[in-house]
Protein backbone atom coordinates (compact mmCIF):
# COMPACT_ATOMS: atom_id res chain seq x y z
CA UNK A 1 0.00 0.00 0.00
CA UNK A 2 1.17 3.54 -0.70
CA UNK A 3 0.85 4.77 2.87
CA UNK A 4 3.42 2.20 4.10
CA UNK A 5 6.28 3.76 2.10
CA UNK A 6 7.57 6.11 4.77
CA UNK A 7 10.63 7.63 3.03
CA UNK A 8 8.60 9.28 0.19
CA UNK A 9 5.62 11.61 0.86
CA UNK A 10 2.35 9.76 0.26
CA UNK A 11 0.73 12.59 -1.71
CA UNK A 12 3.68 12.77 -4.11
CA UNK A 13 3.65 9.00 -4.69
CA UNK A 14 -0.10 9.18 -5.25
CA UNK A 15 0.18 11.90 -7.90
CA UNK A 16 3.13 10.24 -9.68
CA UNK A 17 1.57 6.77 -9.79
CA UNK A 18 -1.95 7.63 -10.85
CA UNK A 19 -1.05 10.69 -12.91
CA UNK A 20 0.35 8.33 -15.55
CA UNK A 21 -2.80 6.21 -15.58
CA UNK A 22 -5.00 9.31 -15.87
CA UNK A 23 -2.90 10.64 -18.77
CA UNK A 24 -3.14 7.33 -20.60
CA UNK A 25 -6.91 7.11 -20.09
CA UNK A 26 -7.28 10.71 -21.28
CA UNK A 27 -5.29 9.81 -24.41
CA UNK A 28 -7.37 6.71 -25.05
CA UNK A 29 -10.64 8.63 -24.67
CA UNK A 30 -9.53 11.07 -27.37
CA UNK A 31 -9.75 8.07 -29.73
CA UNK A 32 -13.30 7.23 -28.48
CA UNK A 33 -12.40 4.03 -26.62
CA UNK A 34 -13.49 3.26 -23.09
CA UNK A 35 -11.34 1.09 -20.83
CA UNK A 36 -13.92 -1.20 -19.25
CA UNK A 37 -11.67 -3.40 -17.12
CA UNK A 38 -9.40 -1.01 -15.27
CA UNK A 39 -8.26 -2.98 -12.22
CA UNK A 40 -5.25 -3.38 -9.93
CA UNK A 41 -3.76 -6.27 -11.96
CA UNK A 42 -3.07 -3.68 -14.68
CA UNK A 43 -1.02 -1.27 -12.54
CA UNK A 44 2.62 -1.61 -11.61
CA UNK A 45 3.63 0.23 -8.38
CA UNK A 46 5.67 2.01 -6.94
CA UNK A 47 6.95 5.24 -8.46
CA UNK A 48 4.60 5.13 -11.43
CA UNK A 49 1.60 3.10 -12.51
CA UNK A 50 0.90 1.87 -16.03
CA UNK A 51 -2.09 0.30 -17.73
CA UNK A 52 -0.35 -2.80 -19.10
CA UNK A 53 -3.21 -4.03 -21.28
CA UNK A 54 -6.60 -2.85 -22.40
CA UNK A 55 -8.43 -6.06 -21.48
CA UNK A 56 -12.10 -5.54 -22.18
CA UNK A 57 -12.75 -2.23 -23.92
CA UNK A 58 -15.59 -0.84 -25.96
CA UNK A 59 -15.08 0.94 -29.24
CA UNK A 60 -16.91 1.45 -32.47
CA UNK A 61 -15.97 -2.00 -33.70
CA UNK A 62 -16.28 -4.01 -30.45
CA UNK A 63 -19.38 -5.64 -28.92
CA UNK A 64 -20.96 -3.68 -26.10
CA UNK A 65 -22.19 -6.55 -23.93
CA UNK A 66 -18.84 -7.45 -22.31
CA UNK A 67 -18.56 -7.31 -18.53
CA UNK A 68 -15.94 -5.55 -16.42
CA UNK A 69 -14.07 -6.63 -13.26
CA UNK A 70 -16.67 -6.47 -10.43
CA UNK A 71 -14.44 -4.73 -7.87
CA UNK A 72 -13.82 -1.75 -10.18
CA UNK A 73 -16.99 -1.60 -12.30
CA UNK A 74 -19.03 1.61 -12.42
CA UNK A 75 -22.68 1.74 -11.23
CA UNK A 76 -23.99 2.81 -14.64
CA UNK A 77 -22.38 -0.21 -16.34
CA UNK A 78 -23.95 -2.52 -13.74
CA UNK A 79 -27.31 -0.88 -14.42
CA UNK A 80 -26.90 -1.59 -18.13
CA UNK A 81 -26.70 2.02 -19.25
CA UNK A 82 -24.46 3.37 -22.01
CA UNK A 83 -20.71 3.34 -21.32
CA UNK A 84 -19.11 6.79 -21.05
CA UNK A 85 -15.65 8.13 -20.13
CA UNK A 86 -17.02 8.77 -16.63
CA UNK A 87 -17.11 4.96 -16.18
CA UNK A 88 -13.29 4.95 -16.31
CA UNK A 89 -13.13 7.70 -13.71
CA UNK A 90 -15.07 5.52 -11.29
CA UNK A 91 -12.86 2.51 -12.07
CA UNK A 92 -9.72 4.59 -11.58
CA UNK A 93 -11.09 5.74 -8.22
CA UNK A 94 -11.60 2.09 -7.22
CA UNK A 95 -8.00 1.25 -8.16
CA UNK A 96 -6.69 4.25 -6.21
CA UNK A 97 -8.73 3.28 -3.15
CA UNK A 98 -7.56 -0.34 -3.43
CA UNK A 99 -3.86 0.53 -3.67
CA UNK A 100 -4.06 3.13 -0.89
CA UNK A 101 -5.87 0.93 1.64
CA UNK A 102 -5.11 -2.62 0.50
CA UNK A 103 -8.78 -3.40 -0.14
CA UNK A 104 -11.30 -2.38 -2.82
CA UNK A 105 -14.11 0.03 -1.85
CA UNK A 106 -16.54 -2.90 -1.67
CA UNK A 107 -14.97 -6.24 -0.71
CA UNK A 108 -18.08 -8.44 -0.53
CA UNK A 109 -17.80 -12.22 -0.96
CA UNK A 110 -19.50 -12.74 -4.30
CA UNK A 111 -19.50 -10.77 -7.57
CA UNK A 112 -23.25 -10.20 -7.26
CA UNK A 113 -22.83 -8.73 -3.75
CA UNK A 114 -19.97 -6.52 -4.97
CA UNK A 115 -22.04 -5.13 -7.86
CA UNK A 116 -25.03 -4.58 -5.58
CA UNK A 117 -22.75 -2.65 -3.19
CA UNK A 118 -21.60 -0.38 -6.02
CA UNK A 119 -25.25 0.52 -6.60
CA UNK A 120 -26.48 0.91 -3.02
CA UNK A 121 -23.79 0.90 -0.29
CA UNK A 122 -21.40 3.62 0.89
CA UNK A 123 -17.69 2.82 1.11
CA UNK A 124 -15.54 3.74 4.13
CA UNK A 125 -13.87 7.15 3.49
CA UNK A 126 -10.06 7.26 3.34
CA UNK A 127 -9.77 9.76 6.20
CA UNK A 128 -11.77 7.45 8.46
CA UNK A 129 -9.36 4.60 7.70
CA UNK A 130 -6.24 6.72 8.22
CA UNK A 131 -6.16 10.55 8.62
CA UNK A 132 -2.57 10.53 7.29
CA UNK A 133 -3.91 10.14 3.74
CA UNK A 134 -4.72 13.83 3.81
CA UNK A 135 -7.63 15.92 2.62
CA UNK A 136 -6.27 16.37 -0.93
CA UNK A 137 -6.07 12.66 -1.74
CA UNK A 138 -9.43 12.01 -0.10
CA UNK A 139 -11.04 14.81 -2.17
CA UNK A 140 -9.81 13.33 -5.48
CA UNK A 141 -10.81 9.73 -4.66
CA UNK A 142 -14.19 10.82 -3.26
CA UNK A 143 -15.06 12.72 -6.43
CA UNK A 144 -14.00 9.83 -8.67
CA UNK A 145 -16.18 7.42 -6.66
CA UNK A 146 -19.37 9.47 -6.90
CA UNK A 147 -22.29 7.18 -7.73
CA UNK A 148 -23.76 9.68 -10.21
CA UNK A 149 -21.58 10.17 -13.28
CA UNK A 150 -22.53 13.87 -13.40
CA UNK A 151 -20.95 14.40 -9.94
CA UNK A 152 -17.51 13.18 -11.09
CA UNK A 153 -14.92 15.21 -12.97
CA UNK A 154 -16.06 16.68 -16.30
CA UNK A 155 -13.25 14.87 -18.12
CA UNK A 156 -10.14 12.78 -17.51
CA UNK A 157 -8.14 15.92 -18.34
CA UNK A 158 -9.56 17.50 -15.16
CA UNK A 159 -8.36 14.45 -13.21
CA UNK A 160 -4.86 14.96 -14.63
CA UNK A 161 -4.95 18.63 -13.60
CA UNK A 162 -6.00 17.68 -10.07
CA UNK A 163 -2.99 15.31 -9.90
CA UNK A 164 -0.69 18.11 -11.10
CA UNK A 165 -2.00 20.49 -8.46
CA UNK A 166 -1.51 17.84 -5.76
CA UNK A 167 2.09 17.23 -6.86
CA UNK A 168 2.76 20.99 -6.94
CA UNK A 169 1.45 21.48 -3.38
CA UNK A 170 3.58 18.61 -2.09
CA UNK A 171 6.68 19.96 -3.84
CA UNK A 172 6.20 23.36 -2.15
CA UNK A 173 5.71 21.62 1.21
CA UNK A 174 8.96 19.66 0.77
CA UNK A 175 10.88 22.85 -0.07
CA UNK A 176 9.46 24.57 3.01
CA UNK A 177 10.37 21.69 5.32
CA UNK A 178 13.90 21.32 3.93
CA UNK A 179 14.93 25.02 4.05
CA UNK A 180 18.54 25.56 5.32
CA UNK A 181 18.83 26.19 9.05
CA UNK A 182 20.71 29.41 9.96
CA UNK A 183 22.31 30.88 13.06
CA UNK A 184 23.82 27.59 14.33
CA UNK A 185 25.90 27.85 17.49
CA UNK A 186 28.57 25.14 17.28
CA UNK A 187 30.86 23.91 14.52
CA UNK A 188 29.85 20.25 14.80
CA UNK A 189 26.18 21.09 14.67
CA UNK A 190 26.71 23.39 11.68
CA UNK A 191 28.52 20.68 9.74
CA UNK A 192 25.83 18.12 10.51
CA UNK A 193 23.04 20.46 9.46
CA UNK A 194 24.91 21.44 6.30
CA UNK A 195 25.19 17.79 5.23
CA UNK A 196 21.51 17.23 6.03
CA UNK A 197 20.53 20.36 4.08
CA UNK A 198 22.48 19.14 1.05
CA UNK A 199 20.66 15.81 1.09
CA UNK A 200 17.27 17.51 1.47
CA UNK A 201 18.03 19.96 -1.31
CA UNK A 202 19.00 17.07 -3.58
CA UNK A 203 15.71 15.32 -2.81
CA UNK A 204 13.79 18.53 -3.44
CA UNK A 205 15.49 18.98 -6.81
CA UNK A 206 14.67 15.38 -7.71
CA UNK A 207 10.99 15.77 -6.84
CA UNK A 208 10.86 19.06 -8.72
CA UNK A 209 12.44 17.47 -11.79
CA UNK A 210 9.90 14.63 -11.67
CA UNK A 211 7.05 17.10 -11.40
CA UNK A 212 8.30 19.17 -14.35
CA UNK A 213 8.73 16.00 -16.41
CA UNK A 214 5.13 14.96 -15.72
CA UNK A 215 3.83 18.38 -16.80
CA UNK A 216 5.89 18.27 -20.01
CA UNK A 217 4.60 14.78 -20.81
CA UNK A 218 1.00 15.89 -20.23
CA UNK A 219 1.38 18.92 -22.49
CA UNK A 220 3.13 16.89 -25.19
CA UNK A 221 0.49 14.15 -25.18
CA UNK A 222 -2.35 16.67 -25.27
CA UNK A 223 -1.01 18.63 -28.23
CA UNK A 224 -0.02 15.48 -30.08
CA UNK A 225 -3.55 14.13 -29.81
CA UNK A 226 -4.99 17.46 -30.92
CA UNK A 227 -2.72 17.48 -33.97
CA UNK A 228 -3.55 13.95 -35.16
CA UNK A 229 -7.30 14.11 -34.60
CA UNK A 230 -9.22 14.38 -37.89
CA UNK A 231 -11.13 17.59 -38.60
CA UNK A 232 -14.82 16.68 -38.36
CA UNK A 233 -16.00 20.19 -39.23
CA UNK A 234 -16.84 19.50 -42.92
CA UNK A 235 -18.73 16.33 -41.98
CA UNK A 236 -20.79 18.16 -39.33
CA UNK A 237 -21.53 21.06 -41.69
CA UNK A 238 -22.69 18.72 -44.46
CA UNK A 239 -25.12 16.94 -42.14
CA UNK A 240 -26.68 20.07 -40.62
CA UNK A 241 -27.10 21.65 -44.06
CA UNK A 242 -28.96 18.54 -45.20
CA UNK A 243 -31.17 18.66 -42.11
CA UNK A 244 -31.84 22.37 -42.67
CA UNK A 245 -32.90 21.65 -46.25
CA UNK A 246 -35.44 19.17 -44.82
CA UNK A 247 -36.42 21.80 -42.18
CA UNK A 248 -35.65 19.28 -39.45
CA UNK A 249 -34.56 21.87 -36.90
CA UNK A 250 -35.18 19.68 -33.88
CA UNK A 251 -32.77 17.07 -35.21
CA UNK A 252 -30.20 19.81 -35.89
CA UNK A 253 -30.26 20.90 -32.25
CA UNK A 254 -30.06 17.31 -31.00
CA UNK A 255 -27.14 16.48 -33.32
CA UNK A 256 -25.12 19.61 -32.50
CA UNK A 257 -25.65 19.21 -28.76
CA UNK A 258 -23.93 15.83 -29.01
CA UNK A 259 -20.80 17.30 -30.68
CA UNK A 260 -17.76 18.27 -28.61
CA UNK A 261 -16.72 20.96 -31.10
CA UNK A 262 -17.45 22.21 -34.61
CA UNK A 263 -14.10 21.32 -36.18
CA UNK A 264 -10.83 23.22 -36.53
CA UNK A 265 -11.46 25.79 -39.29
CA UNK A 266 -13.00 29.10 -38.13
CA UNK A 267 -15.03 29.61 -41.32
CA UNK A 268 -16.70 26.20 -40.98
CA UNK A 269 -17.30 26.78 -37.26
CA UNK A 270 -19.03 30.09 -38.11
CA UNK A 271 -21.34 28.44 -40.66
CA UNK A 272 -22.30 25.68 -38.22
CA UNK A 273 -22.90 28.25 -35.47
CA UNK A 274 -25.18 30.23 -37.81
CA UNK A 275 -27.23 27.13 -38.63
CA UNK A 276 -27.40 26.29 -34.92
CA UNK A 277 -28.76 29.77 -34.09
CA UNK A 278 -31.26 29.53 -36.96
CA UNK A 279 -32.51 26.16 -35.70
CA UNK A 280 -32.90 27.54 -32.18
CA UNK A 281 -34.90 30.54 -33.42
CA UNK A 282 -37.11 28.37 -35.63
CA UNK A 283 -37.91 26.04 -32.74
CA UNK A 284 -38.74 28.98 -30.45
CA UNK A 285 -40.99 30.47 -33.13
CA UNK A 286 -42.79 27.15 -33.62
CA UNK A 287 -43.28 26.81 -29.86
CA UNK A 288 -44.75 30.33 -29.60
CA UNK A 289 -46.99 29.69 -32.59
CA UNK A 290 -48.32 26.50 -31.02
CA UNK A 291 -49.01 28.24 -27.69
CA UNK A 292 -50.83 31.09 -29.48
CA UNK A 293 -52.97 28.61 -31.42
CA UNK A 294 -53.85 26.75 -28.22
CA UNK A 295 -54.79 30.02 -26.48
CA UNK A 296 -56.97 31.18 -29.39
CA UNK A 297 -58.63 27.78 -29.64
CA UNK A 298 -59.57 27.90 -25.98
CA UNK A 299 -61.02 31.43 -26.31
CA UNK A 300 -62.93 30.56 -29.47
CA UNK A 301 -64.43 27.47 -27.88
CA UNK A 302 -65.75 29.59 -25.00
CA UNK A 303 -67.12 32.15 -27.49
CA UNK A 304 -69.00 29.47 -29.45
CA UNK A 305 -70.50 28.18 -26.22
CA UNK A 306 -71.80 31.69 -25.36
CA UNK A 307 -73.29 32.15 -28.83
CA UNK A 308 -75.47 29.09 -28.28
CA UNK A 309 -76.71 30.21 -24.86
CA UNK A 310 -76.57 34.02 -24.71
CA UNK A 311 -75.90 36.11 -27.85
CA UNK A 312 -75.53 39.33 -25.84
CA UNK A 313 -72.75 37.88 -23.73
CA UNK A 314 -71.13 36.41 -26.85
CA UNK A 315 -70.98 39.89 -28.48
CA UNK A 316 -69.48 41.40 -25.36
CA UNK A 317 -66.91 38.57 -25.20
CA UNK A 318 -65.91 39.13 -28.84
CA UNK A 319 -65.58 42.90 -28.24
CA UNK A 320 -63.30 42.31 -25.23
CA UNK A 321 -61.10 39.87 -27.16
CA UNK A 322 -60.76 42.29 -30.04
CA UNK A 323 -59.71 45.08 -27.67
CA UNK A 324 -57.25 42.89 -25.76
CA UNK A 325 -55.59 41.61 -28.94
CA UNK A 326 -55.34 45.02 -30.63
CA UNK A 327 -51.91 45.56 -29.10
CA UNK A 328 -50.65 42.53 -31.09
CA UNK A 329 -52.25 43.46 -34.43
CA UNK A 330 -48.84 43.84 -36.16
CA UNK A 331 -47.34 40.72 -34.58
CA UNK A 332 -46.44 37.90 -36.97
CA UNK A 333 -48.17 35.29 -34.81
CA UNK A 334 -50.82 37.00 -32.67
CA UNK A 335 -51.80 39.50 -35.38
CA UNK A 336 -53.62 36.71 -37.24
CA UNK A 337 -55.91 36.07 -34.28
CA UNK A 338 -56.58 39.78 -33.83
CA UNK A 339 -57.85 39.95 -37.43
CA UNK A 340 -60.13 36.96 -36.78
CA UNK A 341 -61.76 38.77 -33.83
CA UNK A 342 -62.14 41.93 -35.94
CA UNK A 343 -63.96 40.00 -38.68
CA UNK A 344 -66.19 38.28 -36.14
CA UNK A 345 -67.15 41.62 -34.60
CA UNK A 346 -68.10 42.97 -38.06
CA UNK A 347 -70.39 40.02 -38.68
CA UNK A 348 -72.05 40.61 -35.32
CA UNK A 349 -72.51 44.31 -36.11
CA UNK A 350 -70.23 45.47 -33.35
CA UNK A 351 -68.56 48.87 -33.86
Amino acid sequence: MIKRVAHIPAMLIFSLMFGGVAVLLFSVMQWEYTERKLATDKTLPLVEARVTDFGIVTGNELPSNLMAAPYCVSPEMIAGRAQTPECDQYSLGCVMYWMLTGEPPFAERTSREVMDAHLRKIYTPLLKIDPLFGVEIDRIVTRLLQRKASDRYKSMQDVVQAMEQLAGKQKKLIKKKTAPIANVQTTSTAERLARSGQRNNANTMLYGLIGVTIVLVLVTVYYFIQSVQPDRGPEILEKVERLRYDENYKEIRSYLNAQKDYGKKPEIQAKIKAISDEATNKLKFAEMKQKAAESFGKDWKEYESLRQTDVGKAKEYARIKRRNNEINKNDEIFGVYYKLWVEECKQLGID
